[in-house]
């Protein structure tokens, strides 16, 4: 087994609420010749870890199977500085496979008291926002503008590492180093996700909300977040409502309507139906109407009218809703209803479920790197 050690230079960790002291956080990745940790083998570690100001790099690497253990070990000793684990697939992966190869050897795994936070399944929700080519971890960071050095896959690298053993070169080393570095590197930038999943699963409390209107028939509603987000630009439109991000802040744009509006109420039998007036009344007090001047109240005709400003409404609002006619799909909610920060949730929480999140790849041996 042989160490490297590096430090480097790159932005700092966002301040995360959930991820706890920024220094006690740790990006971790392994590399192996197969996905079980029977019949295959480990041969390298890599962590990457912010402290004094400056970016560091560690790895392990295992030049044979007689140096798995003393890899297991380091990497167990190393871990007790930290209280928070980043990977991108490693509570299906990584973990159980460092699991498996501890209990193996008899050996305590180190995970029990650690975070975990897979970057994978953040990048897994929010896959129709960052529309990579796949979910694998070099395309998530294609998706947000993150270059690496490194062209090769986690399965070509397996037979890399059998030509290595069978004939150290430094060449063949330096690519087995790169990749294995390039992934743990590439999941600081990729750890922006987390404040789009947040703010699409309604986790990001914003510093600030406030309305205004620009035109008569406009409001705009403007969020701004304490953290910033990865992708800027128009994000989607629903019901005429149209958001778009930038920096740190989302903006809704939300259409008025003034006028006059019908609420359908939801037991047409309990009502009559008086068609001069263009109204309902309760069952109970239809006796004292000209039974001439009244029908059965029906689906359509089971309304009450009103004359207000309105909105779009949207479906996970609960709230009641406006329609012009019955057989219309798009239905307002009143302005006065509105509660600025629900809105906006419920926007957001129905842009990801406007369209099916494709379900990941298949997994192969590169693992989704």
């Amino acid at each position: 087994m042989f160490e490297i050690e590096k430090t480097y230079q790159a932005d700092e960790i966002n301040a995360y609420p959930s991820l706890g002291d920024p220094g006690k956080v740790l990006f971790f990745d392994i590399e192996t010749t197969g996905l079980s940790a029977f019949g295959s083998s480990l041969y390298l570690i890599g962590v990457t870890y912010f402290r004094s100001g400056i970016w560091h790099l560690h790895q392990w690497f295992s030049a044979s199977l007689s140096d798995e253990i003393p890899v297991l070990q380091a990497f167990s000793s190393f871990l007790k500085d930290f209280d928070t684990l980043i990977h991108y697939n490693g509570d299906t992966f990584d973990i159980p496979y460092l699991r498996s190869l501890y209990e193996q050897y008899h050996l305590n795994a180190p995970f029990e008291r650690l975070s975990s936070v897979d970057l994978l399944k953040a990048a897994r929700r929010i896959r129709p926002l960052l529309r990579p080519a796949s979910l694998r971890q070099k395309d998530v960071e294609t998706a947000l503008g993150i270059q690496r050095e490194d062209t090769k896959s986690g399965a070509e690298l397996i037979a890399v590492y059998a030509k290595w053993q069978a004939c150290p070169d430094d060449e063949l080393l330096y690519d087995l180093l790169l990749h294995n570095e390039d992934d743990v590197k590439g999941l600081v930038p990729i750890l922006k996700i987390l404040a789009l999943d947040d703010l699409f699963q309604g986790r990001l409390k914003a510093n600030d909300i406030h309305t205004e209107y620009r035109k008569e028939d406009l409001l705009v509603l403007t969020a701004s977040y304490p953290l910033s987000f990865p992708i800027n630009g128009p994000l989607a439109s629903q019901t005429g409502v149209f958001a778009t991000l930038s920096g740190n802040t989302v903006e809704l744009r939300i259409p008025l309507f003034h006028g006059e509006l019908k609420r359908f109420l939801p037991n047409p039998k309990a009502y009559y139906y008086l068609p001069r007036e263009d109204m309902i009344i309760p069952r109970e007090l239809g006796s004292g109407v000209d039974p001439n001047h009244r029908v059965p109240a029906k689906k359509d005709t089971c309304y009450v009218r009103l004359t207000d400003d309105f909105i779009p409404a949207l479906p996970s609002l609960s709230t009641e809703v406006f329609r012009r006619a019955f057989i219309d799909k798009e239905s307002m909610m009143r302005l006065k209803d509105l509660r600025p920060e629900e809105y906006l949730h419920a926007f957001l929480s129905n842009v990801l479920t406007e369209k099916p999140v494709h379900a990941i790849e298949k997994e192969t041996g590169d693992r989704t790197r």
